[in-house]
């Protein structure tokens, strides 16, 4: 289960809401009424997203329903991507 509202704040602090982005079908598993969310996160901080033995993204996948996809790393860069697929309801 994946409730989200997108929203984007500016310089300025201002706040706007953003319409989210539905999977189509195209990725391996989605389903029509999936969301997908992209996240680019420090390879320092990955580790701790997939915890010792994998137990942390385990605990998150089982909680929240979603599925979860961590690149693997790329030569040069500092962050990974990690992406987020789950039911919109």
């Amino acid at each position: 289960w994946l409730s989200l509202r997108t929203m984007k704040r500016g310089f300025d602090g201002t706040e706007e809401h953003m319409p989210n982005a539905y999977a189509t079908g195209a990725e391996e598993g989605a389903q029509n009424d999936t969301m997908v969310l992209r996240l680019l996160v420090s390879n320092l901080q990955v580790g701790t997203i997939i915890g010792k033995g994998g137990a942390n993204i385990k605990g998150i996948r089982e909680m929240s329903g979603c599925r979860m996809q961590i690149a693997d790393m790329v030569l040069g860069s500092t962050e990974r991507l990690i992406s987020v697929t789950g039911s919109v309801d």
